[in-house]
């Protein structure tokens, strides 16, 4: 028997996260706005669509643990002919399973972690993304110590945070979902990793926005984050955690990109 715990929450009139669940798989997305796009006001709805869209075909397709990139192309072929918009990007993370595996597949920057029943935690995440958006945080922190005000140390990075996201899905770039860019392609770059299912306790994914309860604002520990077992925690902890940006705008406290984003916390237990 497994038991899955889905939460998501917005700040904003649409979520641009997404988060589905079924017998045998759970997915989570991270909609990113498009940089460019025709579709004025439009650009958040056809985002929050194009995520939604591509974890509930995720949640109800690729429920076979030794098919993932397969799967995975086919769900997102079907959820590119339903976006009908060019530049819509999302990450993507799935856990999927039967009676002996569990596979993870991750594409983009929202993570998984594995609990072990001796204890241990692992984390899964798509490698391409390691360390990327720390190091250039590192560098506006090293920015405002020699002198420079952060709303210009931030104004700096986000040229290359974008230059970064103008480049994905490119020779040079780093890969995402997203919704023109043929589905055989992109399936290429998914990461999965596989465990016996004997071995795992549970399986924690996370957007950025929940990452935050931890880290920078410590809110709760790491352990327990991995442990939390109800919606109504959750939503107290992105309570607290707005309460503390709000405090924080120049976001300088808490060193961080984003500002008042959504949150995306699944887990299921074995």
């Amino acid at each position: 028997m497994t038991s899955t715990l889905t939460w998501t929450s917005t700040h904003k009139s649409l979520n641009q996260d997404a988060v589905a669940s079924s017998r045998h798989c759970v997915c989570i997305a991270d909609g990113v706005t498009p940089l460019n796009t025709t579709q004025g006001d439009n650009k958040a709805m056809l985002t929050h669509i194009f995520a939604h869209t591509l974890t509930t075909l995720i949640s109800r397709n690729a429920t076979n643990p030794h098919t993932v990139r397969n799967s995975f192309a086919t769900c997102l072929m079907e959820a590119q002919l339903m976006a009908h918009t060019e530049g819509v990007q999302s990450t993507v993370s799935f856990a999927t399973w039967d009676k002996h595996t569990v596979s993870i597949a991750c594409l983009g920057d929202s993570p998984a972690y594995v609990v072990f029943k001796n204890g241990t935690v692992e984390k899964v995440a798509d490698p391409v993304f390691k360390g990327a958006g720390t190091e250039i945080l590192k560098h506006v922190i090293k920015r405002t110590k020699a002198g420079k005000s952060w709303k210009k140390s931030y104004k700096k990075a986000k040229a290359e945070l974008l230059k970064n996201r103008q480049n994905r899905n490119t020779v040079n770039g780093t890969w995402i979902a997203d919704s023109t860019t043929p589905a055989t392609l992109i399936s290429q770059h998914l990461h999965i990793e596989s465990f016996n299912r004997e071995d795992v306790d549970a399986i924690v994914l996370l957007t950025d926005g929940a990452e935050v309860f931890h880290d920078p604002f410590e809110i709760i520990t790491f352990e327990e984050l991995l442990n939390v077992d109800n919606t109504y925690l959750l939503d107290k902890l992105y309570a607290q955690a707005a309460e503390l940006e709000k405090k924080d705008t120049k976001r300088s406290k808490y060193p961080r990109f984003s500002f008042m984003d959504d949150a995306t916390y699944a887990k299921v237990a074995f």
